[in-house]
């Protein structure tokens, strides 16, 4: 297997799981401004 496609494999997998655990960050954010919120 040539090497530069394995690393771009790899970068594309990096890049895929970092976007996940953004969005899954974006959306504890949002839920926690809500909930301080709604405390006042």
């Amino acid at each position: 297997m040539n090497i530069l496609k394995f690393i771009l494999h790899l970068l594309d997998l990096i890049y895929l799981t970092i976007s996940i655990l953004l969005s899954i960050v974006q959306y504890f954010i949002k839920n926690f401004s809500k909930s301080i919120n709604n405390r006042g």
